[in-house]
């Protein structure tokens, strides 16, 4: 897990302190593009950047096992970036369709990543001009990520954003003074 306790971070940023490309690195295959192994925790009072500056595309690992998160405790700015599982394996997006046995667990779906927003969260999670796709998975017994959670992050702005093939294409509990607008959120399981 990445915590990222700095006041403001961006990917850039994180490859420059963790210098292993075994958990974050720059993908030859895309122009700004970046492959993630790892989840990330930004904590209070912090805010991680992911947009154009440095960032088209960020695909968090998906390997079937691991569901890597993003948990926001502090903020996140989200703009004109696309966010997906990926699966290295078969060079794609990870499916949530197939069930498997895992343990005791049945897992409905391959545990995928997921971005979620802290009840506590100090400062809001904006994702505007982005494509946020393929997150979130469900166990067998009714658990589960949804994809994109918010739990908190008050006055937070989604807008102008292409969200699908998430577990639910939105949630929210308990959330306040949110601008929810010119979306476009389909094909969710």
């Amino acid at each position: 897990m990445i915590t990222i306790n700095c006041e403001t971070a961006n990917l850039t940023q994180i490859d420059s302190q963790i210098k292993n490309p075994d958990v974050i690195r720059k993908d030859a295959n895309v122009d700004k593009g970046w492959i993630l192994n790892a989840g990330i925790t930004v904590a209070e009072n912090a805010t991680l950047y992911i947009n154009s500056s440095d960032t088209s595309w960020l695909k968090i690992i998906a390997d079937g096992e691991t569901a890597y998160p993003i948990l926001v405790i502090g903020g996140l700015k989200i703009d004109s970036a696309k966010i997906t599982s990926w699966n290295p394996n078969t060079n794609n997006y990870t499916s949530s369709e197939d069930s498997h046995r895992n343990g005791e667990d049945v897992q409905i779906g391959t545990p995928r990543p997921y971005i979620v927003i802290d009840d506590e969260a100090t400062g809001t999670t904006d994702i505007t001009n982005s494509e946020i796709a393929h997150l979130g998975y469900e166990s067998g017994y009714g658990g589960g990520r949804t994809g994109l959670r918010y739990e908190g992050g008050d006055g937070s702005v989604i807008r102008g954003n292409n969200m699908h093939d998430l577990y639910f294409g939105f949630y929210s509990k308990e959330v306040g003074g949110m601008t929810i607008e010119n979306n476009h959120i389909h094909d969710n399981i």
